[in-house]
């Protein structure tokens, strides 16, 4: 293993089942949930934080994005909003900045 992997913390695996419920499938589509068996690696060595995906297209993360929000309802006694924000079972109380109208 090369050290650019190590340091990231990669392993080579090779995906035996994919399942969605019970059924075996040959793909999922995104967001959906499922259980994957691997080769390759421990059980106890999987983060519940890991990530399954491509050597050849990584998975990108970021610090910082720009969302578009469609509001439906704006109550009349509210100075400023907040939302809640939940990716991948991570809560973040966000404050919205700016608003185009």
């Amino acid at each position: 293993m090369n050290n650019r992997r190590s340091t990231l913390g990669m392993a080579p695996l090779k995906v035996l089942v994919i399942l969605i419920d019970e059924d075996k499938v040959r793909e999922a589509g995104l967001g959906e949930n499922l259980r994957v068996q691997v080769s390759g690696i421990e059980e106890d060595d999987i983060l519940s934080s890991s990530v399954l995906c491509s050597v050849v297209r990584l998975v990108p993360a970021v610090t910082r994005f720009v969302a578009h929000l469609s509001i439906k309802e704006l109550l009349d006694n509210v100075g400023f909003l907040r939302a809640r924000l939940l990716l991948c079972g991570l809560l973040i109380l966000c404050k919205l900045m700016n608003f185009n109208c």
